[in-house]
């Protein structure tokens, strides 16, 4: 998402932090202005969040989430075997954060 102001970017990234919060399968081990971590999920088939905040060649500041989730490749970097269920699981998490965010916009 983009946002322009400071006092709209400062809200979105909160939200940003209360979403993942509340649906990454790990807890958050980093956060400061441009970054939000959370651990590996001990666990295959689970997702787990991140988010980064930078400022676009406008001026504006994009925040975006990425979502990763746990055992989705093998090491060689094919599909694995919770790649669908990674993938769906994925796909949700995006649209939850969409309309998680849709206040903050």
């Amino acid at each position: 998402m983009v946002c322009n102001s400071s006092v709209d970017c400062d809200r979105a990234w909160a939200r940003t932090r209360s979403f993942i919060k509340t649906h990454s399968a790990s807890r958050i081990v980093r956060a400061d202005d441009t970054v939000i971590e959370t651990g590996d999920p001990h666990s295959f088939g689970f997702v787990y969040l991140a988010a980064t905040k930078s400022l676009t060649d406008d001026g504006n500041t994009l925040i975006q989430l990425r979502a990763m989730c746990r055992g989705m490749y093998d090491s060689d970097g094919n599909a694995a075997l919770m790649y669908s269920t990674c993938a769906q699981s994925i796909v949700e998490v995006e649209g939850a954060f969409r309309a998680w965010m849709g206040p903050a916009r």
